[in-house]
């Protein structure tokens, strides 16, 4: 008969019999299963694992941008991995069945970069903004990063999702300080149909500064608005699937 001492072949995960197996931060943890589950029906508990749903899809495609990845990871917000960051920092301002205005993409105020100008439609975004003097950190950048976490709710169909999330980025190169940029983040065209599909969407956009490794070194202060969308065609709702 075989036996095997001081380590388990493989790492178990899931359930086997009444056991649970989870993986946490490296760490194998086992449960013992509850025989019963009764899973509560309230409005109080439905609305929990709704804003919970959308929690967790926000924390994911915050962290999907290497950049915001990077400034979420180094940042105080005490939690051990920046996905579980983004989340305890955001959590408190989360509608039930969607991101709000108030959520962010950044944790901290940055280098002052105002927007003077902004357009949403459905084949694009159009940002007008500038980048203030950076004297302390100039001369260590290597170029500057758009980015932008959209939100786009209201579906014109009741079938459909109520909200949906992609992002945006943009190599910008090394651009001058107080002089107007303008970003004009065009859809690809399977974007640009999920947002004619939408009324209403929320922006979240901020500069990144990074440096000759990748490395953000620097970001502008956080921008959010909530806007109505424009629509650059017709959509035919019976078309959709």
């Amino acid at each position: 008969m075989a036996r095997v001492k001081g380590v388990v072949v493989g790492l178990p995960s899931g359930k086997c019999g009444d056991i649970v197996y989870r993986i946490r931060y490296g760490q194998t943890f086992m449960y013992k299963a509850c025989k019963d589950f009764h899973k509560s029906e309230s409005d109080a508990s439905r609305a929990i694992r709704e804003r919970m749903i959308v929690m967790a899809e926000f924390g994911s495609i915050v962290r999907s941008i290497p950049e915001l990845y990077i400034i979420w990871k180094k940042s105080k917000v005490k939690a051990k991995a920046a996905y579980h960051k983004i989340q305890k920092f955001n959590a408190p301002v989360f509608d039930r069945k969607r991101p709000t205005t108030k959520n962010r993409i950044v944790p901290d105020h940055g280098f002052l970069s105002p927007v003077r100008d902004i357009e949403f439609d459905s084949n694009g975004i159009y940002i007008k903004t500038e980048i203030d003097k950076l004297p302390e950190i100039y001369h260590l950048i290597k170029k500057f990063i758009a980015i932008s976490v959209v939100c786009v709710y209201e579906p014109i169909s009741p079938e459909m999702k109520y909200f949906e999330l992609f992002a945006l980025r943009k190599d910008l190169g090394l651009c001058l300080t107080e002089v107007p940029i303008e970003i004009d983040f065009q859809f690809e065209e399977e974007i640009s149909q999920l947002v004619s599909r939408y009324d209403w969407g929320i922006i979240y956009f901020v500069i990144a500064a990074v440096d000759e490794s990748g490395e953000p070194i620097g970001y502008s202060d956080f921008y959010s608005c909530e806007t109505e969308i424009k629509k650059a065609r017709e959509v035919d709702v019976s078309l959709i699937v």
